[in-house]
């Protein structure tokens, strides 16, 4: 099934964005796609979608994840250093 998060209006303007997981087969995990709204507050607000799987400059064997630290290692969410609120962002994972 399909799931969404880490969902973020930016400051001060009406733009939102957030991740969408779809099943990774060569991780045997997760991955996801990048969805975006810009100027929500307007008549023509614009939707922008970043999916790497169609995207030949995205580094190969890399993938989008929910998680890792902000010290750029990348963790098990369900580690207790991964699990502190806060403590992550979105990035890149090769695993």
């Amino acid at each position: 099934s399909v799931g969404y998060s880490d969902l973020s209006w930016r400051e001060e303007a009406y733009d939102l964005a957030l991740l969408r997981a779809e099943p990774d087969t060569i991780h045997e995990d997760t991955a996801h796609v990048v969805l975006a709204w810009r100027g929500l507050d307007s008549e023509a607000p614009q939707q922008l979608i970043y999916d790497p799987a169609g995207e030949e400059s995205f580094p190969e064997g890399m993938r989008i994840v929910e998680y890792q630290s902000r010290d750029g290692l990348l963790r098990d969410p369900g580690t207790e250093a991964a699990g502190r609120a806060g403590d992550h962002r979105p990035g890149l994972d090769d695993r």
